[in-house]
């Protein structure tokens, strides 16, 4: 079996990627705009992207190093 040739994939991932970022941008809209009140609209992705950020940064990692470093 061959390997689809690199045009192929890419004719194949364009439309998910794009739909993505339609998806995004009108998420974006919406929010930016006030359209739906915020308390029945989810947050927008900046304050998604944030939240992610500091979940994922935001942590001790005194008592890691300790127990990897004692084993």
């Amino acid at each position: 079996m061959t390997r689809p040739s690199l045009a192929r994939r890419a004719r194949t991932l364009l439309p998910h990627v794009v739909l993505l970022a339609a998806v995004l941008a009108a998420w974006t809209a919406v929010a930016a705009a006030d359209v739906v009140s915020p308390s029945y609209l989810t947050p927008s992705p900046l304050e998604v992207w944030n939240a992610f950020v500091r979940a994922n940064s935001e942590h001790a990692v005194g008592g890691g190093v300790d127990r990897i470093v004692r084993g």
